[in-house]
């Protein structure tokens, strides 16, 4: 509801670009219903889809990010879950190309990697 609220207020106040923090874990072809698909994935995947209706229906970019393990305090992990963590400076680094992102309509980046 949250996520429908927030879209609806930048539909009536004529935003211009929308940027959604999804998650890794909304990547359904992946997961499909298997156990990391979890309320979570599916709630990440249902804001997902009310961005990208938001895109279509006013032709303005969007970007659902999907940020990976972020923890900057923990070690290192297994070798799936390094793979999918993302550090501070990549992080903002996506969040400005994310800014930067021309259109049209809505991608999909996957926010992951280490800078430092």
């Amino acid at each position: 509801m949250a996520t429908l609220t927030v879209v609806g207020a930048c539909l009536q106040a004529g935003v211009g670009r929308l940027i959604f923090a999804s998650s890794v874990w909304a990547d359904a072809p992946a997961w499909r219903l298997a156990d990391r698909m979890t309320w979570y994935a599916a709630s990440k995947l249902a804001g997902e889809a009310l961005v990208q209706a938001w895109a279509d229906q006013t032709g303005n970019p969007a970007v659902c990010l999907r940020p990976g393990f972020f923890n900057p305090g923990a070690g290192r992990t297994d070798d799936f879950n390094e793979a999918l963590r993302v550090d501070v400076p990549s992080l903002c680094r996506h969040f400005e190309e994310a800014l930067a992102w021309p259109g049209p309509g809505c991608a999909i980046r996957y926010a992951v990697g280490k800078l430092s």
